[in-house]
């Protein structure tokens, strides 16, 4: 059996032929990622969730059946691995065998990359389904009240490091945040709020894992498996309790197909294929990711044949192409390029609850002359205000110049988060026109004719960043009177900002697109998280919730999903409250004549390379 993640299916977004997933998706800062996967067995389906009121706030999104028991089949082993696979991208990460020290994005690479496994996967044809991975089957209890896995039997760590038992689960996931408030993983804080800490089932193989309160329906189901919001490893207890935490960081240990040898921080990672693989063996005998932060060079090493795989931007993707490489897109999946206008935490104490209790008050909230584009919806002259200065933002950058020149013709225009300009249902009057004169009279409007400055953050480490768009939006800016001082910093180094509510300034990131149900992740958590605990990027909107409750309560009736559709997309035009660019489709580039059949899973976040296990080498 397997869980159904929303009743999206695969589209495509015609322009660029890209194809979208409506994939159950938690924001991107709500942390995780994806490990390959493994053929589904039949789903078993369950009442659809009860619809929250349109005046309560959505803490979590919803699944439309609940688990009960799931079974994977496995996959034929290949044999003969050969050669080596050598993939050029940005960034390698870091070896992290401790999860509850694997931050997100990077902890997302251990099971992208095929070198660990979590408890689940996704299912390769369609991301909505969840498989089973290290874990055979699964179910919740008659009471909601815990879920248990029965562990697939024999799976051996790499280096003769012995079976994987419950014990191994257990440590692995209460390490990363089930038992841990001192994790900083990935997914970590959203694992701490869900269960209990779990334990060791009567037998070996089997875990049981208790909720925090009764889940019929566990929305968060996403932060354990190996998909979209998981990434969590299962890892050795007893590699850990023999060397320690400091050691075991570094112990490259784990169940997955590349068994990793070599992985030198800012330089490169050499894995073995593990032979007769309980999934699948490896086509390639090695693999070799490379650390080539230089774009020139990515692209002269596949052109050279030093490379079989590369990352590059769009505007070298269509020229590559026309020399004979291909550009894999089987990622199937694009996002926003957006600016969050950071500090914009509109909910009120006297006014709104969350869970039963008043919401607290954001650090970031901070609506003054010095921050004009934050808006107060407490007092309507200053909330006006704020808007018209957020749409002069939005007015003053030129899409269709980034899209072309920046990249390469291959990304749609966007003018709303959630909502591509290509599906049918779009209406023109959401265009933002680009009018630099037209922003400066809306800035005078504003109270700001000469402008104001502010500093704007651009994460430079996220593959899901491009810098060269986010610098040309900056310039747009300057040349309408915003001076903006541009602050390129690692995510990694501001995240703790939008884990406390503290981000009180526009930053560069993106929103997961959805081509289906015209929802989004970071809409979904643009509402409010939690008192203490949890991501958001620096907004918070209670009448996205509303929209978000509404939806949900309409489950099965596309028209009237349709209609709250629309009033959403009229309010997001006209507040603003994040600035979307351009639709970008993630693509790898690679050399026919080396490799061939690499079929990614679809991936939402952070859109790294995966299924690396799956290539096969051109003989």
């Amino acid at each position: 059996m397997r869980i159904d993640f929303g009743s999206g299916k695969l589209k495509r977004l015609m322009p660029v032929g890209i194809v979208l997933i409506a994939a159950f998706a938690v924001a991107c800062g709500s942390d995780d990622e994806a490990a390959a996967t493994v053929a589904p067995a039949a789903a078993t389906s369950a009442p659809a969730p009860t619809a929250a009121p349109v005046a309560t706030i959505v803490p979590t999104p919803t699944v439309a059946s609940a688990p009960t028991a799931v079974v994977a089949t496995i996959a034929a082993p290949q044999t003969g691995p050969t050669g080596t696979l050598t993939v050029a991208l940005p960034s390698v990460g870091a070896p992290i065998f401790v999860n509850s020290l694997a931050p997100y994005p990077r902890g997302a690479f251990r099971n992208d990359w095929g070198i660990c496994e979590s408890l689940a996967g996704v299912e390769t044809a369609d991301a909505t389904r969840v498989v089973g991975q290290l874990a055979e089957s699964w179910e919740v209890s008659a009471d909601a009240s815990q879920m248990t896995f029965n562990l697939r039997q024999g799976v051996q760590f790499h280096k003769g490091a012995g079976e994987v038992t419950a014990e191994d689960v257990v440590f692995s996931y209460n390490n990363a945040g089930a038992d841990n408030a001192e994790s900083t993983a990935g997914g970590g804080a959203a694992l701490l709020s869900t269960w209990d800490a779990w334990q060791v089932g009567p037998d070996k193989y089997t875990v049981v894992a208790p909720f925090d309160t009764p889940e019929a329906l566990p929305t968060r189901w996403g932060f354990i498996n190996g998909g979209e919001s998981g990434s969590q490893c299962v890892l050795s207890k007893t590699i850990y309790d023999t060397v320690g935490e400091e050691e075991a960081v570094t112990t490259m240990v784990a169940t997955g197909p590349w068994d990793a040898q070599v992985w030198t921080a800012g330089v490169e990672l050499k894995a073995d294929a593990v032979v007769d693989h309980w999934r699948i063996t490896p086509g390639f005998a090695k693999l070799h990711i490379l650390e080539v932060p230089e774009e020139q060079t990515r692209l002269a090493m596949i052109r050279s044949g030093q490379a079989d795989i590369i990352e590059a931007s769009l505007k070298n993707v269509k020229p590559l192409v026309n020399e004979g490489f291909e550009a894999n897109d089987t990622l199937r999946n694009f996002y926003h390029a957006a600016v969050f206008m950071g500090g914009n935490f509109w909910y009120d104490p006297a006014v709104h609850t969350f869970e039963g209790t008043a919401v607290n008050l954001r650090p970031g909230f901070k609506p003054d002359a010095e921050h004009p584009w934050i808006g107060n919806p407490r007092d309507p002259a200053q909330h006006e205000s704020a808007r018209k200065v957020r749409l002069a933002m939005s007015m003053a950058i030129d899409r269709d110049a980034i899209a072309e020149t920046i990249l390469g013709g291959l990304a749609p225009v966007s003018y709303q988060p959630g909502i591509p300009t290509t599906v049918s249902e779009w209406d023109d009057k959401w265009n933002i026109p680009f009018d630099p004169a037209g922003a400066k009279a809306l800035l005078a409007e504003a109270g700001y004719p000469d402008g104001f400055t502010f500093d704007f953050w651009i994460p430079n480490d996220f593959p899901n960043v491009d810098v060269e768009v986010a610098e040309a939006i900056a310039a747009m800016w300057d040349n309408i009177g915003i001076e903006t001082a541009r602050e390129t910093i690692a995510y990694t180094a501001g995240r703790p900002n939008l884990m406390t509510k503290e981000q009180d300034r526009p930053w560069m990131w993106f929103m997961v697109g959805d081509g289906i149900n015209y929802a989004s992740a970071h809409l979904r958590t643009a509402t409010y998280n939690s008192h203490d605990v949890g991501w958001n990027g620096g907004v918070e909107i209670p009448e996205l919730a509303s929209f978000q409750n509404r939806w949900e309560s309409l489950t099965g009736d596309r028209d009237a999903q349709l209609e709250i559709w629309y009033e959403r997309a009229d309010w997001l035009r006209e507040w603003n409250p994040f600035i979307t660019i351009a639709d970008i489709p993630k693509l790898w580039v690679t050399d026919p004549k080396t490799v061939t059949g690499w079929e990614m899973f679809a991936h939402v976040e952070p859109g790294t390379v995966n299924s690396l296990e799956v290539i096969q080498p051109v003989n």
